[in-house]
């Protein structure tokens, strides 16, 4: 469980659908939906859900964010959005 919470600026969260692994040609990840973060907002992620990636979208404007995990966590995936395919990363 990921709790989120944007303490100053905007934030993008994109989420993804789980990529399908068993198919034998790497394929992108598929965007479900984009929202937008602002100040104060509160956002949810578990694994259930699929997959997310945070970014902001300004070049010049700075954001601070929260993000709480339970439980805490020592490794994660990353993916890599062109090919669906995933790394451990720590």
């Amino acid at each position: 469980h990921c709790m989120m919470k944007l303490l100053g600026g905007q934030l993008d969260e994109h989420l993804y659908a789980w990529p399908d692994h068993g198919c034998s040609e790497a394929k992108g990840l598929s965007l479900r939906r984009t929202a937008s973060l602002k100040a104060n907002s509160v956002a949810y992620m578990h694994d259930k859900i699929g997959l997310h990636r945070i970014a902001n979208p300004s070049m010049s404007e700075k954001a601070v964010s929260l993000h709480l995990y339970s439980p805490p966590y020592e490794m994660c995936k990353t993916f890599d959005e062109t090919t669906g395919t995933a790394e451990m990363s720590r």
